[in-house]
């Protein structure tokens, strides 16, 4: 069976100093991007494979390593600037000899989750606290959800934010305000994305996918 493997920079390596909740999440999130990758493609008919390889150095060490000796192989980065610093990153990470098989999150991974603000509503609705209930929040952040998710400067600081602004949790016996973790977070929200949508939205979605769909056939 054809095995196509997706290198997703993000998580940890498990090592004996991180504890069980960081490494558990860390699965968390690399069954989150099979899931959400699953939605459109049947892996029934190959294998799959989502590879969580932690900061972007060491995932594109790792990524490079299966490139050189299999094309299927891809890589999924944060490109943490605008679609104009693609090339910049390539080079930074030194894997643009591998450019057409790497794929960006545009700017950040949290702007996919910036694009779905009821997917937020729907994972929290049970979670958390909600504050300002009677507020509409894509309303009221108008500056933010009316640009296009790829022109938001650091979304992960932008969805940060949002989540302290309208969500809290109990902590013993006090309120606080609900703080975004990416291992903690998003796992649940990326799952729960609608990746028609996605593709839709972000280019370079559309373009893994393609790929998936391209590689999946075999030689």
């Amino acid at each position: 069976m054809v095995e196509i493997r997706i290198v997703v920079e993000g998580g940890v390596i498990p090592h004996e100093n991180d504890s069980a909740t960081t490494i558990n999440n860390s699965e968390k999130l690399r069954e989150a991007f099979y899931k959400l990758l699953s939605k459109m493609v049947n892996p029934e008919q190959f294998n799959l494979i989502i590879e969580i390889g932690a900061g972007e150095l060491y995932a594109a060490n790792s990524f490079k390593k299966y490139a050189n000796v299999d094309k299927r192989t891809s890589m999924l980065v944060d490109l943490d600037g605008p679609r104009t610093t693609k090339e910049h990153k390539l080079k930074y990470l030194e894997i643009d000899d591998f450019s057409e098989t790497v794929f960006f999150m545009v700017q950040e991974m949290e702007a996919w989750i910036l694009s779905q603000p009821d997917v937020i509503l729907k994972c929290y609705q049970d979670r958390y606290i909600r504050k300002k209930a009677n507020v509409n929040f894509e309303q009221t952040e108008s500056l933010l959800f009316q640009i296009h998710p790829e022109e938001i400067k650091k979304p992960a600081d932008k969805l940060k934010v949002l989540l302290g602004r309208y969500y809290a949790e109990m902590k013993g016996n006090v309120e606080k305000k609900k703080k975004y973790g990416k291992l903690k977070d998003a796992p649940l929200l990326i799952e729960n994305l609608d990746i028609s949508r996605l593709i839709d939205t972000f280019d370079d979605m559309e373009s893994l996918m393609n790929h998936i769909e391209l590689e999946s056939v075999g030689p």
